[in-house]
């Protein structure tokens, strides 16, 4: 942990301390109100550039969503505090929930396909390559590599989904 770090966590600790010493001592602290005090560290901890003071917040709340699929916090996340702590941004996924397919189920769609239309999403999905090279390698053009790409999603979606969208 990093010596500003540090020195935010002791600062929100105090605050933390001072804001449970009930109000009538605190009148009595010889120099400043307590109350006073408890502002200046608000002021103070609000102002702490928090992303270069606390990668570890960071990276605990990452660990804490890392299953959840649907949020995502950058690299570039920014931080602030206030009243009722430190907040993270996140990218949260918008939409209907995203259903895991099937490998059976994928591999029954895939092998219901024409031979042309398997071959061509196979070499293009599958292996990554791309579709001008593929058509040189089917000896076929641009336009029907393709044309048989699209009609493979076309009818893998029906076979999956039960329809044709």
């Amino acid at each position: 942990m990093t010596h500003q770090a540090s020195a935010s966590a002791l600062l929100q600790a105090a605050r933390d301390f001072i804001a449970e010493i009930p109000p009538l001592a605190l009148l009595n602290a010889p120099r400043r109100s307590g109350r006073k005090l408890v502002e200046d560290i608000d002021r103070l901890l609000d102002t702490l550039p928090w992303k270069a003071a606390l990668p570890d917040i960071l990276e605990e709340t990452r660990e804490r969503w890392q299953d959840e699929h649907r949020v995502r916090i950058d690299n570039d996340a920014t931080m602030r505090s206030d009243a009722k702590g430190l907040w993270i941004s996140a990218w949260v996924l918008a939409g209907p929930p995203v259903q895991s397919l099937d490998p059976q189920q994928f591999r029954k769609a895939l092998d219901t396909l024409p031979v042309m239309q398997r071959e061509v999403y196979v070499l293009h999905r599958i292996e990554g390559q791309p579709l001008s090279k593929i058509a040189d390698r089917l000896g076929l053009t641009v336009g029907q590599s393709t044309a048989l790409f699209v009609a493979a999603l076309r009818s893998l979606h029906g076979a999956i989904h039960g329809r044709q969208d």
